[in-house]
């Protein structure tokens, strides 16, 4: 019984070297498969550039061709705002990434899911920073039924029912007269230019703001727009100060 207990005793120095060996083995290989792991992880996660070059006088062309689009489709159907607006939006998207992937059947999709959320966060920002300007902040907390009823109350309402407030006693012999009046058509036809306008140039905007970041995001550069948003605000003030100019005739 001696003897075994010896015998072992013995060997104990012996075998914790061993299981200190093993043990060190064990992790300088984990340490090895995780940097082998990572090296890896950062190979296939490597931004990959389009192989075509695509210069900013393209893109900028682009989204004018689109805001164009845009506008005209605007002049058929301008009680669609969203609807149009939408899919000028998606038509912007899909032909700017076919101009970085055009042998790609859904070119729409080279993008890394990262990039895919630093688009949408950037976009996000950029269209709220837009809203946050005192001329178009009003329709940011407006719902989508209030946008689209916004014309109907402006333009059939406003200046008919304030011509008959101050006309009660021959309301019925000038709304004939109305029919012929070109000044009261010309009324309402300015107001309709200037709902028209208000949207078109918020449109045209977010058109501008979307096209400069997919550009973004499909080169991996920075983009220099030709247009300025500030321009587009100013127009959008110098229309409410028309507008305010008409209601004092």
């Amino acid at each position: 019984m001696k003897f075994w207990n010896l015998n072992l005793l013995s060997y104990l120095p012996t075998f914790s070297s061993f299981l200190i060996g093993l043990f060190t083995g064990f992790v300088v290989a984990l340490l090895l498969y995780i940097l082998v792991s990572i090296k890896n992880f950062n190979k296939r996660s490597k931004i990959h550039k389009s192989k075509y070059e695509i210069t900013d006088e393209e893109i900028n062309q682009l989204i004018k061709d689109t805001q164009e689009e845009f506008k005209s489709n605007m002049d058929e159907k301008k009680d669609e705002f969203m609807m149009i607006l939408y899919q000028s939006v998606r038509k912007l998207i899909y032909e700017t990434s076919h101009k970085f992937y055009p042998d790609s059947p859904f070119p729409y999709l080279e993008i890394t899911l990262d990039e895919s959320l630093t688009f949408m966060k950037y976009l996000q920002q950029r269209i709220d920073e837009l809203f946050e300007n005192k001329m178009v902040r009003m329709f940011k907390k407006m719902t989508l039924r209030r946008i689209f009823t916004l014309k109907q109350k402006l333009v059939d309402k406003k200046y008919i029912d304030k011509y008959k407030k101050t006309n009660k006693a021959i309301s019925f012999v000038t709304g004939a007269l109305n029919l012929i009046n070109p000044f009261h058509w010309a009324k309402k036809l300015f107001f309709n230019r200037f709902y028209k306008s208000i949207f078109e140039k918020i449109g045209c905007a977010i058109l501008v703001i979307v096209g400069e970041e997919v550009y973004k995001v499909y080169s991996k550069t920075i983009f220099t727009s030709e247009q300025d948003l500030e321009d587009y605000l100013k127009e959008l003030q110098e229309e409410v100060k028309r507008q305010e100019k008409e209601e004092k005739k």
